[in-house]
């Protein structure tokens, strides 16, 4: 029987709140204060099948970025950092389940234990996103990523640098509002303007 995504999510209940998460429809958070662990289930475009997100969202990092209020129910995509399940856990693919499979608790719980929550408490080191976020920048030259790392170094002293990795980067087809956006976010950060 196909379950609903909800329905699928309330199944992690006791993975999850043993560690302090709590559940909305089919995300669960954990506020640690200064940032929010995220784990979430998203169904795929044609439905019949989801996959596990697993994110950090850095409250100060996401407001100097998009210069809003933080979210009060943030998804995944809001994290700071995020990644899904399976690679979280070490695996070289991506792992989707049917929404009918009665098996895949036994193999979420696994890449949780062993992935998902390693990775978040290692993602509470502002050091390790920006490891993290640099492999991801180098492959996709993402303009957000860029600014959560540039943000990143400016609040571990390295305004500089942080301020010149903004300013310099220059994204894949540079779309329209990139440089407001930009100087925006220069500014919130407090960057001298050039």
């Amino acid at each position: 029987m196909k379950k609903k995504l909800h329905e699928l999510a309330r199944e992690l209940k006791d993975i999850l709140s043993p560690h302090g998460f709590s559940r909305k429809s089919s995300t669960w958070r954990r506020d640690n204060g200064w940032c929010i662990d995220i784990i979430e289930l998203q169904i795929s475009k044609i439905g019949g099948s989801f996959t596990v997100n697993v994110g950090v969202a850095t409250k100060n990092v996401w407001t100097t970025v998009w210069g809003k209020e933080f979210p009060a129910a943030p998804r995944a995509a809001h994290g700071t950092v995020e990644s899904r399940l399976a690679y979280s856990a070490g695996s070289p693919r991506d792992v989707w389940w049917k929404t009918d499979d009665e098996n895949w608790l036994a193999e979420a719980s696994g890449f949780i234990q062993t992935g998902a929550l390693p990775f978040i408490e290692r993602m509470h080191d502002r050091r390790e996103q920006r490891r993290f976020l640099l492999e991801r920048v180098t492959r996709t030259r993402d303009p957000f990523t860029t600014a959560c790392i540039a943000v990143l170094m400016v609040e571990d002293g390295e305004r500089e640098e942080g301020c010149a990795l903004l300013r310099d980067f220059k994204p894949r087809g540079e779309g329209e509002g990139w440089a407001e956006w930009r100087s925006e976010v220069l500014a919130r950060m407090g960057c001298p303007k050039v």
